[in-house]
């Protein structure tokens, strides 16, 4: 229906405004309701899904973040296991094990010779 029609049916029930709420909608309009609750539906459903990976993305980066820290942990223990087999002497381990069978040695020695004067 153009202007015109409305007009006259405006004029044939009345001429009152009221009555124009009551005139069949055109289909062009109830195309483009139609469209118009689809993206309204559609938007909602992707704000959802949005929350959703927010949340999730937000998860996941604790969980980075803690694995990041237990990392540097076990590479501080690691360092300090190293730091252990060289011991204050600077010494790597088969340095450290000659010098430590020269102690023995001299050990063995001073006991003999306590064990001489008896």
């Amino acid at each position: 229906m153009d202007e015109q029609n409305h007009k006259e049916y405006r004029n044939k029930i009345g001429g009152g405004d009221q009555k124009i709420a009551m005139l069949p909608k055109p289909e062009y309009i109830i195309r483009i309701e139609n469209k118009i609750n689809q993206v309204i539906d559609r938007y909602g459903l992707l704000k959802k899904e949005n929350e959703e990976l927010s949340n999730k993305s937000s998860i996941k980066d604790e969980e980075i973040a803690s694995l990041k820290k237990r990392v540097k942990e076990l590479e501080l223990n690691l360092e300090n296991e190293k730091g252990k087999t060289k011991v204050d002497t600077g010494l790597g381990k088969p340095e450290l094990e000659k010098k430590i069978n020269e102690y023995i040695k001299e050990i063995d020695r001073c006991m003999a010779m306590l064990g001489e004067q008896d």
